[in-house]
């Protein structure tokens, strides 16, 4: 797992993934290889409740510099009663975020790309907790 931290270091370094985001994450790296892509480069993962909350405040109060959205009040991103993180962001550009998040939403059942949100947020990817899926490329 490829992980920069620039202003948003996760808590963990991968192994905090569930099993299925880990499957997605896996799924991604399979697919920029095949495709001859950048391999994804990992932002953040898990954050704790109280980092959550710093970068909700910092946002209401205008400090939003790095942030694309308001981070989410109930976020994948906490970890969930097992320690394990249904989330990641992703630190590659725009381009290959919308490609490779695209490529997401067709190909992985269950899986969510924040560019299908509005607004939108290109980093990040999820899959809620339970969700498993067989890894096949396109």
């Amino acid at each position: 797992m490829n992980i920069i931290c620039p202003n948003n270091p996760p808590i963990s370094d991968g192994s905090n993934l569930s099993p299925s985001a880990r499957q997605l994450y896996q799924w991604i790296e399979l697919y920029t290889a095949q495709n001859g892509l950048e391999q994804p480069k990992i932002l953040s993962i898990c954050r704790s409740k109280a980092h959550q909350k710093q970068l909700q405040d910092d946002w209401d109060a205008g400090k939003r510099e790095g942030l694309r959205v308001r981070p989410a009040d109930n976020s994948y991103h906490i970890p969930d009663k097992f320690g394990l993180c249904h989330a990641f962001d992703l630190a590659n550009s725009d381009k290959w975020l919308r490609m490779v998040g695209s490529a997401v939403v067709q190909n992985v059942p269950g899986a969510r790309w924040g560019g299908t949100w509005i607004p939108q947020d290109l980093p990040h990817f999820d899959m809620p907790p339970g969700i498993m899926f067989t890894i096949r490329l396109v």
